[in-house]
């Protein structure tokens, strides 16, 4: 079969650009002391600020409400997945923190959502892990090695009371469902 002039170019131009449309989404982000990728504590809390800083999602501004009170937040989607919400400080000019809710998302230490409290954490390890309340009950917030910003945000099985943090044995199996991130430390 004889080709066309020109095909071996335009293959290769189609090549480039499937090459480049794959690779145009944002780049590896990571959660560390500083933000999360390219956020940080001095980002505007806009749509726009946000979308500029992360190319190929879909950025939106939301409701949300927590303890009966509405919030606004930015959420951040990338093929129809949530990959983190960002949060505004209290007059709403200014990014106060992010949660991350994407497994491609990993902090600094290769955690990310969906590690086992067993990843994060050795035997001996003895984490000031907080439980959570309200919305967050049976959840439990523990802190990220040598950060003041970043905590984990884990659940899994228990059957003991609300605000008590569940023994090593129970926890060992639970699960990364968040991370979060303060612009100020905690």
């Amino acid at each position: 079969m004889a080709r066309k002039p020109g095909t071996k170019a335009s293959l290769a131009a189609v090549a480039i650009l499937l090459l480049v449309a794959a690779c145009s989404g944002p780049k590896a982000i990571k959660v560390t002391e500083e933000g999360v990728g390219p956020i940080t504590g001095i980002t505007a809390f806009d749509p726009d600020a946000v979308s500029a800083l992360l190319p190929g999602t879909t950025v939106s501004r939301r409701q949300v409400s927590r303890e009966g009170e509405k919030y606004p937040i930015i959420l951040v989607e990338e093929n129809n997945e949530k990959m983190m919400e960002v949060v505004p400080d209290a007059d709403e000019r200014s990014v106060a923190g992010v949660i991350v809710f994407s497994p491609g998302i990993r902090d600094m230490h290769g955690i990310h959502v969906g590690s086992l409290y067993t990843d994060i954490y050795k035997k001996n390890d003895r984490p000031q892990c907080l439980p959570g309340v309200e919305e967050y009950a049976g959840r439990l917030f523990c802190p990220a090695a040598e950060s003041t910003r970043i905590y984990y945000e884990l659940a899994g099985k228990w059957d003991g009371p609300d605000g008590k943090v569940p023994p090593d044995d129970v926890i060992r199996n639970w699960k990364v469902t968040a991370i979060h991130w303060r612009a100020s430390a905690v």
